[in-house]
């Protein structure tokens, strides 16, 4: 079978900004990660970040334990503050963030766990209409329908991103 797929890359610009002893994930620039992640974070380990892309994200939480009541991510989101904490973030994930909403991670001086990876995904990438649709896999593709050389019939799509 023949077709296409057009996948748009991230751009050069990482969705956060970091202060403290927190990390950009290197597999992924949406994501962000406690110090040493998947490894313990340590004692008194603190940082801060914000989102800075214009628009709203949906926060996608892939890991979290730390240790419930005293290691703590704070969301600060419309005047309101959060905590998680645990390994149960109700509430974090789905969360819609945008460029003011920051968290807050602080641990204390006592017991220390694997911590957490955080990603803010972009709800939408792709505005597609026509033949062709965009990929349930990974929302950042497109893909023409599949033909074969056979296949007289003609496709139109038109896309753009957002």
């Amino acid at each position: 079978s023949r077709g296409w797929r057009i996948c748009a890359l991230a751009n050069d610009q990482l969705p956060w900004v970091i202060t403290g002893n927190c990390h950009h994930d290197e597999s992924d620039a949406d994501c962000v990660t406690s110090a040493y992640f998947p490894e313990k974070y340590d004692n008194e380990d603190r940082c801060y970040m914000r989102q800075i892309q214009q628009q709203p994200r949906t926060l996608e939480v892939t890991a979290f334990d730390t240790e419930r009541n005293f290691d703590e991510l704070r969301v600060k989101k419309d005047g309101l503050s959060m905590f998680f904490s645990g390994n149960d973030p109700v509430g974090l994930r789905g969360m819609t963030i945008d460029n003011e909403t920051s968290l807050t991670w602080e641990s204390d001086d006592s017991i220390v766990s694997s911590g957490w990876r955080i990603c803010a995904r972009r709800e939408r990438v792709w505005s597609v209409s026509g033949d062709c649709s965009i990929d349930s896999t990974d929302s950042r593709c497109i893909s023409s329908p599949s033909h074969s050389l056979l296949d007289a019939t003609s496709h139109h799509c038109s896309m753009h991103t957002v």
